[in-house]
């Protein structure tokens, strides 16, 4: 039966996935960042920087929801998490705790990074986890690929539905080389469904979750992105609680 791509959005959280046990066949997130933590974050070239406050969820880093996605994925599925790059080893030691076996760390280069806190240095690399499931054999594309990755094409900062938007051109880059072309892909922190709509131009299926759907929803509409930063003034916490 020929099954055409399909693209579902659930309002839901990434500890409790209202998924039935081993149901899709990849994992491809981008877990919170951390941002909101009072200090001052360069995001792009040019930036004075700020302090951001991308709201309550970016303080959390609450690594339940990684057994949970685990749990939805299918044996011999893979499984990708972009993470802050101080967190890789943390995230490591979850998903083998959760059962996956980790094959490599993605590194995404960007080209039009802001600088870092000390001024000197850029925060031009992105880091992903890539992971797993064992129990059957799992899918790779045979195609020759790097595992850092120069991938060209726009920055999403004219058109910006969530602070850790990706771009389109990396998301179909990570579908096409690492999950089984006619697939089903679960985002269980969607954002603004960039995974998502990369998975189905790749041909893949997407089920893209999240505790807020507004970006998400007004993306696929083709509905102009409400995002805009909060800031916090600067050597203020971003979020009641924080220090400075």
């Amino acid at each position: 039966m020929d099954v055409r791509p399909f693209s579902l959005v659930i309002r839901g959280d990434a500890r409790a996935i209202p998924l039935r046990d081993e149901s899709v066949d990849g994992i491809l997130t981008d877990e919170p960042y951390g941002m909101s933590d009072g200090h001052t974050h360069y995001r792009v070239e040019g930036d004075e920087g700020e302090n951001v406050c991308f709201g309550e969820w970016d303080r959390e880093l609450d690594r339940s929801w990684v057994p949970e996605s685990v749990r939805i994925l299918k044996p011999g599925g893979t499984w990708i998490c972009f993470t802050d790059r101080v967190e890789i080893t943390s995230l490591r030691d979850a998903c083998i705790a959760a059962g996956l076996q980790p094959r490599n760390t993605i590194y995404w280069v960007k080209h039009n990074s802001g600088k870092h806190g000390r001024r000197n240095f850029r925060s031009n690399v992105e880091v992903a986890l890539y992971c797993v499931k064992p129990g059957a054999w799992y899918w790779a594309n045979m195609q020759p690929c790097n595992f850092f990755l120069e991938v060209v094409g726009p920055r999403p900062m004219g058109v910006r539905y969530h602070p850790n938007q990706k771009t389109m051109t990396l998301a179909r880059w990570l579908v096409r080389n690492t999950i089984r072309p006619g697939s089903i892909i679960c985002d269980p922190m969607c954002g603004s469904g960039t995974f998502g709509l990369g998975a189905v131009q790749e041909g893949s299926s997407a089920i893209c979750i999240d505790r807020d759907v507004e970006a998400v929803s007004d993306r696929l509409a083709g509905r102009p992105p409400k995002y805009q930063p909060k800031k916090a003034p600067k050597g203020q916490a971003s979020l009641p609680g924080l220090e400075g």
